[in-house]
This record gives C-alpha cells, sequence and structure tokens, in this order.
C-alpha cells in the first residue's frame, strides 16, 4: 500500500480527496524558499497531479519513506501547486 493523505484538489474540486504520494524531495534550507519535503502526489478522485511542500518533521519524513502509510490530517502542507 502506497503512502496517503487527504487534501482539497484544485483540480475536481474534491474538498478531502485521498492523494498518494508518487515522489519526494528534500529541499535543503536556503532562501527564497523554506526547507521540507516536496511531495508529487495523485488524486484518488481525478488522477491529477500536485505538488506540496510539507515541513521537514520527524513525522513528515517517516511517511515519505514509506515507514508511516498515512499521513495525519492534522500535518497541513504550508503551501500547494496549484492552490485549491
Amino acid at each position: 500500500m502506497a503512502q496517503s493523505t487527504k487534501l482539497p484538489c484544485p483540480h475536481c474540486g474534491s474538498d478531502a480527496a485521498g492523494f498518494t504520494l508518487m515522489h519526494s524531495y528534500l529541499h535543503p534550507p536556503g532562501a527564497p524558499h523554506p526547507p521540507g519535503l516536496r511531495c508529487f502526489m495523485q488524486c484518488g478522485v481525478c488522477g491529477e497531479a500536485i505538488i506540496a511542500a510539507y515541513p521537514a518533521l520527524d513525522q513528515v519524513k517517516a511517511w515519505a519513506s514509506g515507514q508511516q502509510i498515512v499521513l495525519s490530517v492534522g500535518l497541513k502542507p504550508f503551501s500547494v501547486w496549484p492552490e485549491a
């Protein structure tokens, strides 16, 4: 089972679509972007993709590495592209 979380989808308009993690990248600290994980995810409703930027917390890193299957809905990304 792949890692997943629930977020609003900017493509289909679903308020709490299940998104599957396709790829993640640990972005290093440095201006102008904050450090953290950039996550490429696919919507389970419409199949379209988003990029979500999460803080580099241990829970997020464990989820991105596959140690945790579901990311808590309480851990929100600090930005999503495209915006919902």
